[in-house]
């Protein structure tokens, strides 16, 4: 269990108490708001539960997890967009490199396939570094993994999400009613930083096994 008072203050901390294995283990992150990125490197499955009185409704989610980082300014400098992600799910660091593959970042041939079954319920994903205009700050990124997302959000003002491997395409999933926010679409949240018009989202698809379920993905202008 995650939160204060908890043996485990941070997400990340508890994802690194748990073996370097193929066993399954769940999380559970208590309301609040965590300053902080969080990878997964481990193979075993992990299940990551946002604590709420409303597991359907993902305007209802008390969990935030936010990170405040982006490339391609003066203050940010211009390394890898890797660095900006809220959330990484891949198992090494040059395998989630932006352009990873033949024609981007080498990535070694022996390079093991990440996380099996990472799965989130309920938590909000938040990148909200500032200005805006910067270049891309990802929520997201996951690489040489399979993932699924239960009535989690994902925001940022640049480059939400950002999927790929070398592996061949596998199926990007969105059940009828999840949200993908668009173009000048408003949202609302319990962020004042979110509450603003949306811009368009990139969205780069390549050999990865990812399922968005009742989640809201957006850019904020």
């Amino acid at each position: 269990m995650v939160g204060p008072g908890s043996e485990y203050p941070t997400i990340q901390s508890a994802i690194l108490s748990l073996p370097h294995d193929n066993s399954s283990h769940t999380i559970l992150v208590l309301p609040g708001n965590y300053t902080e990125q969080v990878n997964i490197t481990r193979p075993g499955p992990v299940t990551l539960l946002g604590q709420t009185s409303h597991p359907t409704l993902d305007s209802k989610n008390t969990v935030n997890v936010i990170w405040h980082n982006a490339t391609g300014t003066a203050s940010t400098g211009s390394y890898d967009n890797l660095y900006t992600s809220t959330l990484t799910i891949a198992p090494t660091q040059n395998s989630s490199a932006t352009g990873s593959g033949p024609d981007g970042n080498p990535v070694p041939a022996n390079t093991p396939f990440g996380n099996t079954n990472f799965r989130a319920y309920n938590l909000n994903f938040i990148n909200d570094y500032l200005p805006y205009s910067a270049g891309p700050s990802l929520a997201l990124s996951v690489s040489y993994a399979n993932a699924g997302f239960y009535y989690c959000g994902f925001y940022s003002y640049q480059d939400t999400v950002s999927l790929s491997t070398t592996q061949a395409a596998e199926t990007l999933l969105m059940t009828p009613r999840s949200t993908l926010v668009s173009w000048e679409t408003p949202i609302s949240t319990n962020q004042p930083w979110l509450d603003r018009p949306i811009s368009s989202m990139a969205l780069a698809l390549s050999g990865f096994s990812l399922a968005l379920c009742y989640c809201a993905l957006a850019e904020v202008e």
